[in-house]
Order: structure tokens, then C-alpha cells, then sequence
């Protein structure tokens, strides 16, 4: 019996739902796993952590640290598929790396401009189209990270693919120095917030929605989460290439005398790492919403997703036609494949909802 397939392309990762045309759907939202999960496909015996979604747009690349190149010594970003399929048959949810259907082929160039001898670290990647020319439409992909390649401190950079609808002229732009943020001491960690975004893993997604840049900074002798204002401009990509540095206030509300780190924002949510007191041990993920104009105070995930080890850099992931939206973190905890593995598990709660279901 032949499978119906209908892909949703308002997410990043590919999110296939299928099931018989005559059969009965009998599993028509999504469900996500509410205990952390072993990205098994992805995962080597060496450390994959500091994961970046969403990530390149309709790319379906799941981009992260990892020192398998060197087994063992300094840290690359790579990239990994990731495909997600749902049964409404079965209720059967498959998240594994095998091939997507859309071309990715210029994903490569960009982590091969960016990757040097040194560490790699905090991949965020970000996909646009432009429309500021009314007679040639643009696409921008761009990655941001850090590195300490001429140091021992970490600042942060950027490569950016620049491509055109109309004709198959692309390039690889980059890297660029932020130098917006790299007078802040070792700034990682970039993540974008805009009050009026509801997603940034949307197709629709537009640039000049945001208002302010996140990331981590040891400033004051611990590592604090740090924010810039966003001026308006319609150029995105000359905001992060420019030379002016912006002044950086910390989030007082997420920060504390103890280690903060790993901020990444998606909608009104914020997810972020810490060792502060209350958790399980090591370092907990814990999340806060944005309401009323401030950042709720942050809330542990909770033992079922963290545990008496280490969970770092967490990233959410919208997908509609699911019960929950998903979180990918990387743990230290027992059981992996080695050193840090890259881990998911449903969040407990949408960042945001059309209520759309597969009929």
C-alpha cells in the first residue's frame, strides 16, 4: 500500500507525515519523546555538542561542535541531516540522519570557510530571503560562531552564502570578524530576539523583526548572558559586518553569581545553560518566556531532562502539526557513545501554535 507523504516546509528540520490514503489516521498530531533521547545516527565516540537549530535554511542540516575529525583534540562545526517523520497510522515518530530530498550542497562551502586549526564553537545559522530589490530576489544563509584561533580568548565571527532566485550565480562570503560584540570578553553564543517574532524557523522569516542580539560574555569574571540593541535596517547582513561596536547590557533577570551560559531564542522563548544552585547536578538547562516586556524569572526542564551530569547549549526547534515543540542539548551523562552526545526530547509547551493538523 502505497504511503501518502506531505512535507511541511514552515520547519527547518524535515518533518514528514505519512500514512495511507485509504487508511484510518488514527495519530493526527505529532508526539515528541518526554524523556531525553540519544541522537543515536548522529553521535560518535568522540564529543558532538553546541548543536544550532534551526539551522540552514530548507538545508536540513543539523550543525554542531565536534573533535571527531581530530579524534579527540580540537573542536570543527559540522553537519549532519536531520530527518523527522511522524505515522498517523502507527504513531510511530522517526528522527534519524538519512538523506533529504532538497538540496544542501551549500552547506559544505560554508562550514569549510569557517573551520580553522583551532576550536570552533556556538554555531547559529539563520536563512532569509531579501526582498529589497523588487526585481532580483536574494537569499541569504548565514553561520555565526566563535573561535580562538589567534588567542587563547574567544571572539565571535560570521561566513554568510549569498544565492539568486533568477540565476544560479551563488558565493561564500567571510569570515567576518562581529567586532558589534567582540570588545565584550570572549562573546559566544549568538541567538536574535524580536517581540514580534513568532518563530524563527518560519519561511516568512524577516530580519528586520529583530531588535536585539543575545549571547554569552565572562565580562565580570563569570559568564553572564549579555544583550545588544539591534538599530533598524533593512540590511541585516551589513548590521553584522559592520564596524561600530554597541554597548552590551546583561539580562539581569537570567543571570547570577554563577556560570550562564548558551542563550538561544526562539519566538518568546529562551532556553540557556547553568550551574546555579537548584539543579541536578553540573550544569541544568532551564528555559524563560518573554511576557510584559521582561523575561519571567527561568525554570528548570526538570529530571527528565536533566540529570546529575552536564547539559549544555540547548536549542528549541517549532514544529507544527506536533503536540510539543522539540529541544535538542547535548549531555555528558552515562550511556552515550562518548564524551558529550548530542541528545532530544519534546518541550513542555508550544512556541507557537496555528493548530494546524494533518486531515
Amino acid at each position: 500500500m502505497k504511503k501518502k507523504i506531505v512535507p511541511i516546509f514552515a520547519i527547518v528540520a524535515l518533518i514528514i507525515f505519512s500514512g495511507c490514503p485509504s487508511g484510518k489516521k488514527k495519530y493526527r498530531k505529532g508526539k515528541f519523546p518526554q524523556t531525553a533521547t540519544n541522537f543515536t545516527d548522529v553521535n560518535s565516540p568522540y564529543d558532538d555538542y553546541n548543536s544550532a537549530l534551526p539551522e540552514i535554511h530548507v538545508g536540513h542540516n543539523l550543525i554542531f561542535s565536534s573533535n571527531r575529525k581530530t579524534q579527540g583534540g580540537t573542536y570543527d562545526i559540522v553537519g549532519e541531516n536531520m530527518h523527522i517523520v511522524w505515522d498517523m497510522e502507527t504513531g510511530k515518530l522517526t528522527i534519524d540522519n538519512s538523506n533529504p530530498y532538497i538540496d544542501n550542497s551549500f552547506v559544505k562551502p560554508l562550514l569549510e570557510r569557517l573551520n580553522t586549526d583551532a576550536d570552533e564553537f556556538g554555531a547559529f545559522a539563520l536563512g532569509y530571503d531579501d526582498h529589497r530589490d523588487e526585481e532580483v530576489t536574494r537569499r541569504f544563509t548565514f553561520i555565526t560562531y566563535s573561535t580562538n584561533d589567534s588567542s587563547d580568548r574567544f571572539r565571535s565571527r560570521m561566513v554568510y552564502y549569498e544565492s539568486f532566485y533568477t540565476t544560479d550565480t551563488a558565493k561564500v562570503y567571510g569570515p567576518y570578524d562581529l567586532k558589534i560584540i567582540n570588545k565584550n570578553k570572549n562573546a559566544q553564543y549568538i541567538s536574535f530576539f524580536g517581540k514580534n517574532v513568532k518563530t524563527i524557523n518560519l519561511w516568512d522569516f524577516d530580519p528586520s523583526e529583530l531588535t536585539q542580539m543575545y549571547f554569552q560574555s565572562d565580562n565580570d569574571g563569570q559568564t553572564d548572558i549579555y544583550k545588544i540593541d539591534i538599530p533598524a535596517n533593512n540590511d541585516f547582513i551589513a548590521f553584522l559586518t559592520s564596524d561600530t561596536t554597541y554597548p552590551a547590557q546583561k539580562v539581569t533577570e537570567l543571570s547570577t553569581a554563577y556560570e550562564d551560559k548558551c542563550p538561544f531564542i526562539n519566538g518568546k522563548v529562551l532556553v540557556f545553560t547553568s550551574n546555579r544552585p537548584g539543579g541536578f547536578g553540573g550544569y541544568d538547562l532551564y528555559y524563560s518566556t518573554y511576557e510584559n516586556g521582561q523575561w519571567f524569572a527561568p525554570v528548570n526542564f526538570g529530571d527528565h531532562i536533566n540529570s546529575p551530569y552536564d547539559e549544555f547549549r540547548p536549542v528549541t526547534l517549532f514544529a507544527d502539526g506536533f503536540e510539543t515543540d522539540l529541544l535538542i542539548f547535548s549531555s555528558n551523562r552515562p550511556g552515550g557513545q562518548g564524551g558529550f552526545d548530542l541528545y532530544y526530547a519534546a518541550l513542555p509547551f508550544k512556541i507557537f501554535d496555528w493548530g494546524w493538523v494533518v486531515e
